[in-house]
């Protein structure tokens, strides 16, 4: 069995690869020109990449080996209900898939045609001889 310190200190590796591959993502560009400016920019792409990866990881740390596994098979994507269901949160499996559902909710809730109202005659005051009386 796992020592908790042990776990928590693999954790706080994984954190810590999160931590990088969003400084990367949020690093400023140094002032270069040409080659050296391609070369950042894709240097700057594999390194979030990784770090992002890496931060995806499961750690465990058993006998003082240090386990990161990470799952490269691809996502099997979530089906949601088209008929009217309700979709339920086990439905969802992240953040991310919460924020398209709201992205594609949008779609449906914006105007894309306008109707115009339909306009009644405006009624007479006074008594209606729709019945018979008065006639």
């Amino acid at each position: 069995m796992p020592n908790p310190a042990e776990a928590d200190w693999a954790d706080a590796i994984v954190d810590r690869f999160t931590e990088r591959a969003e400084a990367v993502k949020q690093s400023a560009m140094p002032p270069l020109e040409g080659a050296a400016r391609l070369l950042w920019r894709q240097q700057r792409q594999l390194d979030y990449q990784d770090f992002a990866m890496m931060s995806d990881a499961a750690a465990t740390l058993n006998d003082g080996v240090l386990t990161l596994t990470v799952d490269l098979r691809p996502q099997t994507p979530v089906t949601l209900p088209t008929d009217g269901n309700k979709i339920t949160p086990k439905m969802l499996d992240s953040k991310a898939d919460l924020q398209a559902l709201v992205k594609d909710s949008k779609r449906f809730l914006t105007v894309v045609e306008t109707i115009e109202p339909i306009v009644r005659p405006p009624q007479r005051r006074g008594i209606r001889l729709a019945h018979g009386y008065l006639v």
